[in-house]
């Protein structure tokens, strides 16, 4: 418990019997000692039920079958609260009342179940009460600030993406690549030139269009790989080899937008690709992941490209850190780079 609570607590535990002290002494029958003597064992007893209620509450939100009441709704939640919080007054109440007459047998009217009991029940009842929703109360600021964390860190991810995104198809190299393609399609044959240059568009308009949203359907992520695929085999022809195989029922699932353009691109800038070595890249779904695999045939040059795949793949893992409960994976195996990245269901 942290120190700011206790001494909240302790303090509402003392107003308490202060408050109750005062309400007493006003009664013309009452006897200032043997209220002061009452006031004595009030106080430690309010202040032991309230914190008794507190760690029973802490442990009935850790134990498995207030979980499961949880996936029920808020309205089992509700009762379950009002069952709990009965139950445990009525067992702390039998304690005490049981123990007032044992310390104090001077005081007992030879009634177990007479007006103190009732008190002494209302008592703790209305202090689990207010323990329950002080602490429920605090749950859901703290709730509602890491959800605003979440929100923020979220758009921050989205923005790092937006950048990078944009940053790599404007790249040097990026456009350099398609513009020299372009030139020498436009003389030898304009109408694959034409291809080329709506292929070319559809991958910047995705880029746009697609960058602002934090999840998008893994069809679109496929259209958007034919596409840039087209533009690298034009380039590298026959060198480079793509293969799909992803199910129908995993095409509405959701990814990061641009996720499938990151690993493919990252496969082709940091591997040979060539004739004699053709690169072979890999596109299904298996278990509810996607999978990008290609032959890991390592260029010796491939720093010159920069970071910036290493960026977007570090910015790929903070996306899913955020949004799922599984973050992508890499391996190199068997002669083959695999990217393994989870599927999110669609809502």
């Amino acid at each position: 418990m942290k120190r700011n609570r206790f001494l909240l607590y302790l303090l509402i535990a003392f107003l308490v019997t202060v408050l109750d002290f005062l309400g007493e002494i006003n009664n013309e029958n009452s006897i200032l000692e043997q209220e002061l003597f009452f006031a004595t064992l009030t106080l430690p007893s309010v202040i032991g039920v309230t914190y008794l209620l507190y760690f029973l509450r802490k442990w009935t939100l850790n134990s498995r079958f207030y979980k499961s009441i949880q996936g029920k709704g808020v309205l089992y939640q509700r009762l379950f609260w009002g069952v709990a919080i009965t139950t445990m007054a009525l067992v702390l109440t039998f304690f005490t009342r049981y123990l007032s007459i044992v310390i104090l047998p001077e005081f007992d009217s030879g009634i177990f179940f007479d007006f103190l009991f009732l008190g002494i029940f209302i008592g703790i009842f209305f202090v689990g009460l207010f323990v329950h929703a002080l602490e429920s109360f605090s749950e859901l600021q703290k709730e509602n600030q890491q959800v605003q964390i979440r929100i923020k860190d979220i758009e921050n991810e989205k923005l790092i993406a937006k950048f990078l995104n944009l940053k790599n198809q404007l790249n040097p190299h990026f456009l350099f690549n398609s513009f020299n393609s372009l030139s020498g399609l436009i003389s030898m044959n304009p109408k694959k030139a034409d291809y080329f240059l709506s292929e070319l568009s559809k991958v910047y308009r995705y880029t746009l269009d697609q960058s602002d949203e934090l999840v998008v359907p893994l069809s679109k992520e496929l259209e958007l790989i034919r596409s840039y695929i087209a533009l690298q085999q034009i380039r590298f022809g026959k060198s480079l080899v793509i293969d799909y195989n992803v199910a129908a029922s995993d095409l509405k699932k959701m990814v990061p937008p641009m996720t499938l353009e990151l690993l493919v691109e990252n496969a082709i800038k940091h591997n040979i690709v060539e004739k004699e070595r053709p690169l072979e890249v890999s596109v299904y779904t298996k278990d509810n992941y996607v999978i990008v695999s290609n032959n890991y045939q390592p260029r010796n040059d491939s720093n010159q490209y920069g970071d910036s795949t290493g960026k977007g793949l570090h910015n790929l893992i903070n996306q899913y850190d955020i949004i799922h409960t599984e973050k992508p994976k890499f391996e190199v195996r068997n002669g083959k780079y695999t990217a393994i990245v989870p599927l999110i269901e669609a809502t």
